[in-house]
């Protein structure tokens, strides 16, 4: 929908809305079979499919070979498949026996409006994403135009900031055990998860342009003579809110395995009790690249610390910290403690996973039943942790940094916009 309207502010310039119309590719399908293998074996298999594509207009019409517009591109899509069997040994015994597999996919995925090159090589020559010993494009699944940013109410934004970027998987497996006796109703069952899979929340850089960099005088007032234009025709970012950002691919991989016992005892007619004991055990987040962050020792030593900082230290300091009747030296310890091989998880296994479980069910008369339980439940470590952390935001330590614009020294701007003759 779209079309002219009357001017909605006293300027009568914002006299045209448009409603932007977001064109959908979806389609969702399951299908199941059962199958009658004997008389004492059956079984089924059910398999789901969901796609969900979402792009959107190019208002340009081809008109835009820097793809620098700020648009919005997505992929919702996930596999369900499962499979049960049942056998019958005889008519008071049965064994169950299931698996299934997930997998989802949910992600900002617009590869029309991504730069094919993998970088920035096509708006600067200079490749200054890779000094410093890091690359900031290195495992980006898609790369876009880096974000800008001109005029502080955002009228001027350019490229993504940032994109989302999961894609777990997990695995199930579960058999059962079922008995019949004259008062009791036995189970007994075992069960194995895995949660595998890859996610992100990937930034790009961030360069923004204010007013401030151009005004008459930065110290003071009439900072506001300036414009954010005029800023980012000069090149000079502001340094409050501009940085790049590498993050890495992650992975929040996790295994939970248990089994229970469960009678169903019939005490009389009126009488049923419900007895049950399930344990589980699960191990906490853990990453193959052995990047998680477990724990601060305060006493242990910073390789190269001391010898990077001591020499940088005053005579003068270091005299009154020789006078001092505390402490008289610096403390060059400290390190963070990471995963390892041998020691992968996050966070230890929680060995006491009972969950007993007990309910009553007293029949009254024909219309009239009390039903009374009490359980103990276990929080997953997986479900302890953010629920984001194991969708691309987990805590990697020194693994994601961020490097910032340096900030204005004696009304000095400490960078410029390199090459700025692709975009002006």
């Amino acid at each position: 929908m779209g079309g002219e309207h009357d001017a909605d502010d006293p300027t009568g310039l914002n006299n045209f809305k448009y409603l932007n119309e977001l064109a959908f590719h979806y389609y969702n399908f399951s299908s199941r079979l059962d199958w009658q293998i004997t008389d004492n074996l059956k079984a089924f298999a059910r398999v789901s499919r969901m796609k969900t594509d979402q792009d959107q207009t190019d208002f340009t019409n081809g008109a835009d070979p820097l793809k620098i517009r700020n648009v919005t591109g997505s992929k919702r899509n996930g596999w369900n498949i499962a499979a049960d069997t049942v056998y019958t040994i005889n008519p008071t015994t049965a064994v169950n026996i299931r698996g299934s597999f997930y997998q989802a996919e949910d992600k900002r995925d617009y590869p029309g409006m991504a730069i094919t090159e993998g970088d920035y090589s096509s708006l600067w020559s200079n490749a200054w994403w890779k000094q410093g010993g890091t690359d900031y494009m290195a495992g980006r699944p898609l790369l876009y135009f880096p974000h800008i940013v001109v005029d502080n109410n955002n009228y001027g934004r350019f490229g993504v900031q940032n994109f989302w970027y999961q894609q777990p998987e997990g695995y199930s497996l579960h058999g059962r055990f079922s008995k019949y006796l004259t008062r009791h109703w036995l189970k007994a069952g075992t069960e194995v998860r895995w949660k595998r899979g890859n996610a992100a929340r990937f930034y790009f850089a961030d360069f923004r342009f204010a007013s401030t960099e151009t005004g008459k005088d930065y110290s003071k007032a009439d900072a506001n003579t300036g414009h954010p234009w005029a800023s980012f025709l000069l090149g000079a970012i502001s340094p409050s809110s501009s940085n790049v950002r590498y993050t890495p691919i992650q992975y929040a991989n996790t295994e939970m395995y248990g089994f229970y016992l469960q009678d169903d005892f019939k005490v009389n007619a009126n009488l049923t009790l419900n007895l049950g004991l399930r344990y589980e055990l699960e191990g906490g987040l853990w990453d193959p690249l052995y990047r998680l962050p477990q724990r601060l020792d305060l006493t242990d030593p910073i390789p190269g610390m001391q010898a990077a900082i001591d020499p940088l230290i005053p005579a003068n300091v270091k005299a009154y910290m020789a006078e001092s009747t505390g402490t008289k030296a610096y403390s060059y310890t400290g390190a963070f403690i990471f995963t390892e091989p041998g020691n992968k998880r996050k966070t230890d296994m929680d060995k006491n996973g009972w969950m007993p479980r007990i309910g009553l069910a007293w029949r009254l008369d024909d219309k009239t039943v009390i039903r009374t339980g009490y359980g103990r439940f276990v929080v997953p470590s997986s479900l302890a942790n953010s629920e984001r952390d194991t969708l691309g935001e987990m805590d990697l330590g020194g693994f994601g940094p961020t490097t910032a614009v340096p900030s204005i020294q004696a009304g000095v701007r400490g960078l410029s916009w390199p090459t700025r003759s692709h975009l002006v």
